[in-house]
């Protein structure tokens, strides 16, 4: 294999070849170099407000209903309106904190409304079996540790050096002796 073939091989792995490919190079190149096709400025359109509706509507609706919105506004079939879903997730991450501490949140909040149900109908099995169901979930909810750092404050008063070893006290004995001897003057 000759070097000029090689240099054309090279150039059509490193050529992207998929839409998605050209689209993610673009983002990344922040359309710098890279001139889109008019179909592919159509699809990154339609991939755009697919992105906007997933992370808009996600909790919201399912899939499906989201796909059916961007089927009425692209006049496209769901099927393929699916497909974008797909894309604008690969592309976007639209879904990707797929965040586990909200989903949790969600079913929380879903057994905590059922349970108020059925403590108005006097289910009380229903009851504790949603309290279960909390518990449990309550159990799955990642814990988040505060980290507390100590705080060093430094105070800076005219004509006054402090030892960072001072108290929040040693600056205030300052301030009022140095506000009572102005005060005498």
């Amino acid at each position: 294999m000759n070097t000029k073939n090689i240099y054309a091989s090279i150039q059509r792995k490193l050529r992207p070849e998929t839409t998605l490919e050209v689209l993610r190079a673009y983002i990344i190149a922040d359309g710098v170099g890279i001139t889109l096709t008019a179909e592919q400025e159509e699809q990154k359109e339609i991939i755009d407000f697919t992105d906007e509706q997933i992370r808009q509507k996600q909790g919201q609706l399912k899939r499906y209903d989201i796909a059916k919105i961007i089927a009425n506004r692209f006049e496209i079939t769901p099927r393929t309106a699916q497909r974008y879903i797909q894309l604008a997730e690969e592309l976007y991450s639209s879904s990707a904190p797929l965040n586990k501490k909200y989903k949790i949140q969600l079913r929380i909040e879903f057994c905590e409304q059922q349970q108020q149900i059925a403590m108005l109908q006097n289910d009380h099995d229903a009851v504790v079996m949603f309290e279960r169901c909390i518990q449990k979930y309550i159990e799955m909810y990642p814990e988040v540790k505060v980290t507390r750092t100590r705080r060093q404050q430094t105070f800076v008063l005219p004509g006054t050096v402090l030892e960072n070893t001072s108290s929040i006290e040693d600056a205030v004995e300052i301030l009022t002796s140095e506000t009572d001897l102005d005060n005498e003057q």
